[in-house]
């Protein structure tokens, strides 16, 4: 990259990705490709010519927007320090059906969120401990 002409270069966004959508075990979602459809609409937004009018000198790498897509809570694709961070997330509830307590669900919890109690049909789920990485749901 050539220091000196680096408003070549911007594009005036850039959508990242984590290695979710290439068969990650750990994937929560299944979202119909979120970053083409986002790279999409920023460039229909203009927002390279948005920032030319806003910036009062060349532009640099660190004037684009920056889009981060994470297709689970691991966050891969560092969300948490981009512009905009999209998490994937797998939120348990119970359902109506009732739970055969074989335990799967409480052998794939890594953070101890799920109980199994005496006098209780249905596990119950400490959501202040769960990560929303749906492992549980994918177990059951």
């Amino acid at each position: 990259m050539n220091l000196n002409h680096m408003d070549e270069q911007v594009r005036g966004h850039r959508v990242e990705t984590c290695f979710g959508a290439d068969g990650c075990p750990n994937r929560a979602c299944d979202a119909r490709n979120p970053a083409s459809r986002l790279e999409d609409l920023l460039t229909r937004k203009n927002i390279l010519g948005f920032m030319k009018q806003r910036v009062a000198e060349p532009l640099k790498m660190h004037h684009e927007l920056r889009v981060s897509i994470s297709d689970c809570p691991n966050a891969c694709s560092r969300p948490q320090i981009a512009d905009i961070g999209l998490i994937g997330a797998c939120r348990p509830s119970l359902s109506r059906e009732s739970c055969s307590r074989c335990g799967s669900c409480l052998e794939v919890c890594r953070e101890n969120a799920i109980m199994l109690t005496d006098g209780r049909v249905q596990p119950a789920i400490d959501l202040g401990r769960c990560l929303a990485c749906g492992l549980c749901a994918n177990a059951c």
